[in-house]
């Protein structure tokens, strides 16, 4: 049994005797780290006993952010039989794991494997596409081979500030508050411990589910975030005037005549009618994006460059870096039908930072919807050119990052590409 200090070792020994007293089978309040010890001691003893033939024992460095040591059973056992648990055997282990590296790659070689063909229809996202610009390889694996990203702490805090804002504008947007916002985010931080608590509130149970299976450490690193970005929007004047009316999570498809075999399709984080209109709002929780008042100019929507007083040229790292996620939701309020509604409503588009005041704190960055009009057969040409046209022309997805970007890759451990070995 594990328990928390919350009394000192005196008090716990005298009140564990008074009341070993009266109840004579009684052991202690609070047990001492060794007696934990010797518990732990007694179920690993009977877990080996039960062995036939062989005991394999095993440990892993990381869990979430935190490094982990090995078990002390490790030293202990090496001290008992020093024989049989040599280093020599961690070398061996390390051995096959190459080897089973090699004997997958040669099953699986992505470079093998076929592309896409010019009749071949496929659905695209401002995600799939930030992929394929950031590294084709990626794309590859997560779009055409369907394989599941591994997550990490921003992405985990990102779903967490998304569910939380839906909720409150959606189900309580009565209750509209800082304070309804933070009851909402306790509630799913203590979704381990309260599971139905959090479901009967309206939060998702993937959501539930994978808030629960964080680390300890994880949550509350979370929370401190969470905390500090609502004391942030309630100085900004966030939960100063409540929203008339907001949508959220809506989905959206799309086609456009210029583009063949291609679907266009997402997800609007919120559209949200207050004193201004309705304002199409996408909530961010990392670093900054292109300013949506750059992003839609000339030289940035053209990927131009100068190069003296009136050369202009085309930059290969302005598009591989332009952000089609502002551009996409606009060109799904012209022609997607489950936005027929808003068609010609939406006055202004953009971004909405939940940060916490330690990591560039919050902010609003939004563009009127009418100054983007001109830029509109511009997106398609471009999404056209530099996208479609792009992905189909392949005929090898190659991997774009440089040896840290592999490092922190989502897809680290099932891309097999030689460069990537190289690296690492």
């Amino acid at each position: 049994i594990k328990t928390t200090q919350f009394i000192s070792s005196f008090a716990n020994e005298e009140l564990s005797k008074a009341i070993k007293n009266k109840n004579p089978n009684f052991e202690k309040i609070i047990f001492s780290q060794r007696d934990e010890q010797k518990d732990e001691e007694h179920l690993m003893y009977t877990a080996m006993t039960r062995a036939k033939k062989k005991i394999f024992l095993s440990t892993h460095l990381y869990e979430d952010k935190q490094q982990i040591m090995p078990s002390s059973f490790f030293e202990q056992l090496h001290f008992a039989d020093e024989r049989n648990f040599v280093s020599d055997e961690i070398k061996k282990l390390e051995e096959y794991i190459e080897c089973d590296k090699e004997d997958k790659k040669d099953e699986t070689n992505i470079n093998n494997l076929p592309v896409l063909n010019s009749n071949e229809s496929i659905t695209l996202s401002a995600s799939s596409i930030a992929k394929f610009l950031a590294c084709p390889r990626k794309f590859y694996l997560l779009k055409l081979l369907g394989i599941k990203e591994e997550t990490d702490y921003a992405a985990n805090y990102g779903q967490t500030i998304h569910a939380i804002f839906e909720l409150l504008l959606s189900k309580y947007l009565a209750e509209f508050s800082k304070n309804k916002a933070l009851e909402l985010g306790n509630i799913l931080f203590n979704a381990k411990n309260d599971y139905k608590m959090a479901l009967d509130t309206g939060f998702k149970d993937y959501l539930i589910e994978d808030t629960a299976n964080l680390s300890d450490l994880i949550i509350s690193e979370m929370k401190e975030s969470f905390y500090s970005a609502m004391d942030e929007l309630e100085t900004k004047g966030y939960f100063a005037q409540k929203p008339h009316s907001a949508d959220c999570e809506i989905r959206f498809n799309f086609t456009v005549d210029e583009i063949k075999n291609i679907t266009f399709k997402g997800f609007i984080d919120a559209i949200i009618k207050d004193n201004s209109g309705y304002n199409l709002v996408d909530y961010k929780t990392g670093g900054d994006k292109i300013s949506p008042a750059k992003l839609f100019t000339p030289e940035e929507i053209n990927f131009l460059i100068k190069k003296g007083e009136n050369t202009r040229t085309i930059s290969v790292d302005k598009i591989r870096n332009f952000e089609y996620q502002l551009p996409l939701y606009y060109l799904a309020l012209l022609y997607s039908d489950e936005l027929e509604k808003y068609k010609n409503q939406i006055s202004a588009i953009g971004y909405r930072y939940i940060r916490p005041t330690f990591s560039q704190g919050c902010k609003d960055d939004f563009i009127e919807t009418e100054k983007i009009d001109t830029f509109k057969d511009t997106i398609i040409a471009n999404l056209k050119k530099y996208i479609v046209e792009e992905m189909y022309s392949k005929t090898k997805f190659e991997p774009l990052g440089n040896y840290f970007e592999c490092k922190k890759c989502g897809f680290k451990s099932v891309c097999c590409s030689d460069e990537q070995g190289e690296d690492e």
